[in-house]
């Protein structure tokens, strides 16, 4: 059992592998582009009122931020996004992704396992509170 990664240009107006992948040349480029840059405005203000102590939550963002707009590039240089990582086992393909789109699902992973680690000390301090 063999895992590869072939490393190529899979990307053009008709390819569709990911999620909202195909932007072609019509108006669907402008609108994930104008999504993805509101997207981004409210990421870098959101970013501007975290503590000092939410350095996850920032990296997380900043992961996000930074693939988001990897992302919007690709769409205003080339019309589309360029995916060019394929992960496949013989007759099985992961779908194709990029740097970008590693960087978004890695913040947002951060961003969920922090989630259920704030869970965890908020109720640890209100068991403190309780009995302290």
């Amino acid at each position: 059992m063999v895992m590869a990664c072939a490393v190529g240009d899979r990307a053009g107006p008709g390819y569709q592998a990911g999620c909202c992948k195909f932007t072609g040349p019509g108006w669907q480029r402008w609108f994930f582009t104008v999504i993805a840059l509101l997207v981004s405005t409210i990421l870098i203000a959101w970013t501007s009122k975290l503590k000092t102590e939410d350095k996850w939550q920032a990296i997380a963002f900043a992961m996000i931020l930074g693939g988001a707009l990897g992302n919007v590039i690709d769409r205003v240089l080339h019309g589309y996004v360029i995916d060019f990582i394929d992960v496949y086992y013989q007759n099985w393909h992961w779908p194709a992704f990029n740097i970008a789109d590693s960087s978004i699902f890695i913040g947002v992973a951060i961003l969920i396992i922090e989630s259920f680690r704030q869970h965890k000390r908020e109720r640890v301090d209100e068991g403190e509170t309780k009995h302290g």
